[in-house]
């Protein structure tokens, strides 16, 4: 049998032999243009391109000046000629090493380290040239040549940004300092103008003094413009201020509304010149005018608000002041009527006089509304004569028959029995606040603050000054016993109606017993506590006897605890 060639053998021959070829043809080609192959030592790389012609002459320069540059390591800040020296030879550098490809690798690292070193004096040199601007600068500063401070201060800046940009490598690339140094240079350059916007502004203030008001006007507007400079070109500037802008705005507006200010303020010289000649009613209408008017300048220029907001203020405050002063002495003439007609029994002029007193009160109210606070107290007496208008007569007719003179005390009368429930309701107006229920029982569970409030609208019925007894009333009235046998207490189990029982030799009754009695508060004495006397239903003679006056705080609301009257009526 005929043997068949073996074609897959052959082409797998073929193949590899191409390979071959192609890599030794491929790797020695690049061995020689890389100009790795024999006789290439002690070269870097090869450049097909021509060295300029110069090269060497600049290599040799750079190597014969290494001595030169290395005397001057240890040199902290260099002379002029010394800095220039070196910035030419950092030059020279930076040309060389642009052509290295044409340098021996011992050439190109000599040119390398000078460069560094080169690098590293200047860095350190310019650096401490910075702070020594620095330090001068601030001397400056704080010295009437302000403007040449800012100068060295700018050139500190400067030097130190070369550094941080030019030599990002060096040790002393200080990136914080250099924001420290632009931040206080703005500030400095925003000072020169706020001294100007200051003097400006005291300017203008003088002028205005001297009612100069175009000039003064002029002063603030330029003023403004360096203050406005100040908050749009450095706004973070210790001198950006915003609210003195506006409050020189609003001095620049106020000349522009000068005249409308003084028409008002000259209604206020108006007013006080008649309050100081009496005429208090017309002074307020013209304070109130006065008041208004600055209030409408206000709205229609809210910049002047910090201005007109003091004078409206003030023209209220003495608007109400003097109205106040006005309406208490009027009512204080017309309540003293009112107290004689009632003191004497005339109720009909008397409701008649209280109708006028609600007029006016009223319409003082209406035109005067800031003073009505002043006069509660007088409030509150209208409207309760108002109220038991129906029940004045029965109740002046029932008190008038139950005072006695009190002996040793001129002038001087106490209510004959404690004040019952039903009395107490009647002139309160309120629930029977008492826990032992009976119109004629005397009224209990009510505090020291509540007999007192009872005491002053007795005397606003009456017309006359009324109060709870002193302890000394008290005494007058009750005698001074020598023995607990002249302890008298009508009832040991439960207290008994105000009117039941006997009176004792000046004709009161239950001054020992029934319930305790508060006394008027001692002058000087501790205001939460007050004092009761006479004992209650539960205590005994000889208790009594030895401790006739107990004390309480005024908020107290006991059981065993009422009161009664005493009234004075001038001789």
């Amino acid at each position: 049998m005929r043997k068949e060639p073996n074609l897959h053998g052959n082409a797998n021959k073929v193949v590899v032999i191409f390979l071959f070829l192609f890599a030794f043809f491929f790797i020695g080609g690049a061995w020689l243009l890389t100009e790795q192959g024999p006789g290439s030592a002690g070269r870097s790389i090869r450049n097909t391109g021509k060295a300029s012609p110069d090269l060497q002459k600049k290599v040799s320069a750079l190597i014969s000046s290494a001595s030169r540059v290395e005397k001057l390591a240890n040199e902290l800040i260099l002379e002029v000629s010394q800095e220039a020296d070196l910035r030419s030879i950092l030059l020279l550098v930076e040309k060389v090493q642009m052509e290295k490809s044409h340098l021996s690798a011992i050439e190109m690292e000599r040119i390398d380290k000078l460069g560094e070193l080169v690098e590293k004096i200047l860095s350190s040199h310019l650096r401490n040239k910075s702070l020594n601007k620095e330090s001068e600068a601030r001397v400056l500063l704080n010295s009437p040549e302000v403007a040449n401070g800012l100068a060295l201060l700018e050139r500190a800046f400067e030097l130190q940004s070369e550094v941080n940009d030019s030599f990002p490598q060096s040790t002393g690339v200080d990136r914080k300092r250099i924001f420290i140094l632009e931040r206080e240079i703005r500030e400095q350059q925003a000072e020169p103008l706020y001294i100007d916007s200051i003097n400006q502004e005291k300017s203008g203030e003088e002028a205005l003094s001297s009612s100069r008001i175009k000039e003064a006007h002029a002063y603030f507007q330029a003023a403004i413009v360096s203050q406005t400079e100040i908050n749009e070109q450095h706004p973070n500037s210790r001198r950006h201020d915003p609210l003195r802008l506006k409050h020189l705005q609003a001095r620049a507006t106020f000349c522009e509304a000068n005249q409308l200010i003084n028409q008002h303020e000259g209604l206020i010289t108006q007013a006080q010149k008649h309050i100081g000649e009496g005429r208090l009613l017309e002074g307020v209408r013209l304070l109130q005018k006065a008041s208004a008017g600055f209030a409408s300048l206000k709205k229609d220029k809210p910049l002047l608000a910090s201005i007109l907001e003091p004078r409206i203020v003030s023209a209220e405050e003495s608007a109400t002041a003097t109205a106040v002063q006005y309406f208490r002495d009027y009512f204080s003439g017309q309540l003293i009527q009112l107290d004689k007609h009632l003191a004497s029994g005339q109720l009909a002029p008397a409701f008649a006089l209280e109708g006028t007193l609600r007029r006016h009160f009223i319409q003082m109210e209406k035109e005067f509304p800031g003073t009505s606070g002043q006069f509660s107290k007088l409030s509150e007496r209208i409207n309760f004569l108002e109220s038991h208008k129906e029940q004045a007569a029965g109740l002046q007719g029932y008190l008038r028959k139950q005072f006695i003179p009190i002996t040793g005390h001129r002038g001087w009368w106490m209510l004959r029995t404690e004040v019952s429930q039903d009395l107490y309701i009647a002139i309160m107006d309120i629930p029977n606040p008492s826990r032992q229920k009976g119109g004629t029982f005397p009224v209990e569970s009510v505090s020291h603050i509540d007999a007192s409030t009872f005491a002053t609208r007795v005397g606003w019925l009456l017309g006359v000054h009324t109060q709870l007894p002193s302890l000394s009333q008290f005494a007058a009235v009750s005698g001074k016993p020598t023995s607990p046998a002249q302890i008298i207490i009508q009832s040991a189990t439960r207290i008994v109606p105000v009117d039941q029982g006997a009176t004792n030799a000046s004709g009161f009754l239950h001054l020992w017993g029934n319930v305790s009695e508060w006394l008027a508060p001692v002058e000087g004495a501790d205001a939460s506590m007050v004092t009761h006397a006479g004992g209650h239903f539960l205590d005994t003679a000889v208790a009594l006897f030895n401790k006739p006056v107990a004390s309480a705080s005024v908020n107290e609301r006991s059981r065993l605890i009422g009161f009664r009257l005493v009234i004075h009526i001038p001789q």
